[in-house]
């Protein structure tokens, strides 16, 4: 995940004595990630459908201690290479709108 800085904007005024910058809007951040997909996996669909049309999707990443990064994207790019046992690798770079949520995991994870 690669969230860039933002453009500087001068705001020095008259009275400035050295050169005066605030943060400009982000530039939006980007995702690429290696999967492997079994053909026909309903998350495999989602992301060249979103390839296809250009439209936004939720994704999270969840781990095992209940953590997870969530975050609304476009895929801009995908590739796959060949299947061995049915399952097709692939790597998929995305346009984040918005901003990475980063949840903690839940106290009671792993309780039951």
């Amino acid at each position: 995940m690669t969230a860039p800085e933002g453009e500087e904007i001068d705001v020095s005024t008259l009275s400035s004595i050295t050169k005066e910058t605030i943060s400009g809007l982000p530039a939006e951040a980007t995702v690429s990630m290696n999967a492997n997909f079994v053909i026909g996996n309903a998350a495999q669909q989602v992301l060249r459908k979103s390839y296809d049309t250009g439209d936004n999707y939720a994704f999270q990443i969840k781990y095992e201690d209940g953590s997870s990064i969530d975050w609304i994207a476009r895929v801009t790019s995908y590739e796959f290479k060949g299947a061995k046992n049915g399952v097709v690798t692939g790597s998929f770079s995305f346009k984040v709108k918005g901003k990475f949520v980063f949840n903690a995991p839940s106290v009671n994870q792993g309780q039951k």
